[in-house]
């Protein structure tokens, strides 16, 4: 197997790959680059040889879910949000209040929506419902599990 190192880039000359690392180096270290930034959403976007793992957004060390930094040499576990480091304990309270303000605003979407449809399909324009508006009022259904009562 041929040991080079891979490079790919972006018209500008920066590192660049989308579906895969933009950097593989001879010892087996992948990193993942969009337009220069090391970026990669769900997985680590820097793998070392020895495997262990750091996850970027945007260029900035940052895991929502969980240890931005993981070494499995030493098995120590690094918590950052953004760029920012948290102790573990602090990293679980930030991680648990935005959750929360993700499963209000999910509630706040649909009913939203579910009101918005209401007063479109209160007094409809000489009994004929607009077709469009059948067809996403079907779309929310399906989306958000809203039900739709024909009056």
């Amino acid at each position: 197997m041929d040991k080079r190192a891979q490079y790919w880039f972006d018209e500008k000359g920066r590192y660049h790959r989308v579906g895969g690392p933009a950097k593989i180096t001879k010892n087996g270290t992948k990193m993942y680059y969009i337009h220069g930034r090391l970026h990669r959403v769900g997985a680590p976007a820097y793998m070392l040889a020895d495997h262990s793992r750091i996850y970027y957004n945007r260029g900035l060390i940052h895991n929502l879910h969980g240890p931005a930094w993981i070494s499995n040499r030493t098995g120590e576990r690094k918590y950052f949000i953004y760029g920012i480091e948290y102790e573990e304990d602090k990293f679980r309270k930030i991680y648990n209040f935005m959750k929360k303000v993700k499963e209000n605003k999910k509630k706040r979407l649909k009913k939203r929506f579910f009101i918005k449809w209401e007063l479109k399909c209160d007094q409809p324009k000489k009994g004929l419902f607009n077709l469009r508006m059948r067809k996403s009022m079907e779309d929310l259904e399906d989306n958000l599990g809203l039900v739709w009562k024909e009056k």
